[in-house]
C-alpha cells in the first residue's frame, strides 16, 4: 500500500512522491539435514555449528516496512505511460533483532486495455 502525491503536473511529465507501507513475511526452510550430511562428508566427524543469526533460523516471521519514494510518470497517450521511481525503505522483521534498510529502483511501462474512448 502506498500514499502518492503528485505535484507540478505539467502536460505529459508528472513527478510524484509517495510513502509506501509494506507487510513483510519471511520463510526460512529447514535445510539442517542437508547441511549436516555435507558437513559429515567433508569433515568426517560432525561438529555442532554455531547458532545461526535470527534471520537464518528455521520458520517464518512477519514484519513491516516503510519509507519514501520519489519518481515521475511520462504520459505518451491516453493509453500509454512510462514511470520511474526510487524507493528508500526501512524494514523491521523478526521483532527488534533484525532491522535494515533497502532501496530499489523501478522502471515500468503501462498500457490501458479495452473500453471505448469518449
Amino acid at each position: 500500500m502506498r500514499y502518492s502525491l503528485g505535484f507540478l503536473n505539467s502536460g505529459s511529465f508528472r513527478p510524484f512522491v509517495a510513502v509506501p507501507l509494506q507487510v513483510l513475511h519471511s520463510e526460512v526452510a529447514d535445510n539442517r539435514i542437508k547441511a549436516q550430511l555435507l558437513s559429515a562428508a567433508l569433515y568426517g566427524v560432525p561438529q555442532p555449528p554455531p547458532p545461526p543469526p535470527v534471520e537464518d533460523q528455521v520458520g517464518g516471521e512477519w514484519g513491516w516496512g516503510t519509507g519514501l519514494e520519489a519518481g515521475f510518470r511520462v504520459v505518451a497517450s491516453n493509453r500509454v505511460s512510462a514511470q520511474s521511481s526510487l524507493q528508500v525503505l526501512y524494514q523491521d522483521i523478526y521483532g527488534s533483532e533484525s532491522r535494515n534498510g533497502a532501496w530499489n529502483w523501478h522502471v515500468g511501462l503501462s498500457y490501458a486495455f479495452g473500453g471505448s474512448e469518449r
